[in-house]
């Protein structure tokens, strides 16, 4: 399968981006979303399953483009979920400014949430679900919900539902 990756540079001056890959797992925490392995192996690794034939490009700003990633599943393959992120990395040693001190390296993921049909297990609980802000009582909105979702099975989940929103006289005033 291909799928293409769009990049664009918001940067003032041309820079030279490298490509790599990671795998991730999801945090054990509500204020992160995954988190980057970098050299370490995740036991769902992927990363050397995503393919590009260019490593590296330089874009001017506002230049902008598109790379084929090709997700290679291996005929061995077992049932269940995989993940790898594609990160493009700014090398700022290549931009031709001289600098002193502390340099600053962006980097993006695109993140990969591949499924190998067969034999799976959905599963999961929802841990945490609150309203940010911390208070108990709101005279009006808008809200925003924040749910900790930890998923047992061995494929990726996206929980979704209805909220009902009531008042305190308990009417229905509104559903997200």
């Amino acid at each position: 399968i291909t799928r293409v990756v769009s990049i664009i540079s918001r940067i003032d001056r041309p820079t030279r981006f490298r490509l790599t890959t990671e795998d991730f797992v999801g945090a054990d925490n509500e204020k992160d979303a995954v988190k980057l392995l970098g050299e370490d192996r995740s036991p769902y690794s992927f990363k050397d399953n995503l393919i590009t034939e260019i490593k590296e490009f330089t874009l001017k700003f506002g230049e902008q483009i598109e790379i084929p990633v090709v997700i290679r599943v291996p005929k061995n393959a077992q049932p269940g979920g995989f993940y790898a992120s594609l990160i493009v990395v700014n090398d700022p040693e290549d931009s031709g400014i001289e600098t002193i001190g502390t340099r600053s390296v962006s980097r993006l993921a695109q993140l990969f949430f591949v499924r190998v049909p067969g034999a799976v297990e959905e599963s999961g609980i929802l841990d945490s679900f609150r309203l940010l802000g911390g208070k108990s009582v709101y005279q009006s909105g808008p809200f925003t919900f924040q749910i900790l979702f930890k998923n047992d099975g061995t494929v990726h989940l996206v929980p979704y539902g209805k909220i009902i929103i009531k008042n305190m006289a308990g009417t229905v005033v509104g559903t997200v």
